[in-house]
C-alpha cells in the first residue's frame, strides 16, 4: 500500500504531492489507511478509498492541514 500510494504521489503537482503525503502520515499514526487512485500528472487532486481505519480523521485531518477541499472519495489541494 505504501508504496502504490507513494508511486501516485509523485505523479502528483509537488506542493500537492507533499500535502497528500503528509496527510497519509499522519492518518497512519492514527490507524487509518487510504489506498490512493491515479492521478493524472502534476495534478492537485486525488482519488482514494478508505483502506481501513475512521473516515472522519480523514475530512478533520484534511480540513486541518488546509485542503482546499475534501471528500469521501477525493482530496484536493488549491493552486496555490
Amino acid at each position: 500500500l505504501f508504496e502504490d500510494n507513494a508511486r501516485r504521489i509523485d505523479r502528483m503537482d509537488v506542493a500537492a504531492g507533499s500535502l497528500v503525503k503528509a496527510l497519509i502520515m499522519e492518518l497512519e499514526r492514527r490507524r487509518t489507511y487510504l489506498r490512493l487512485h491515479e492521478p493524472e500528472a502534476g495534478a492537485h487532486r486525488v482519488g482514494y478509498t478508505l483502506a481501513q481505519g475512521d473516515r472522519r480523521q480523514v475530512l478533520r485531518l484534511a480540513r486541518a492541514l488546509g485542503f482546499a477541499n475534501a471528500t469521501d472519495t477525493t482530496l484536493e489541494v488549491g493552486d496555490a
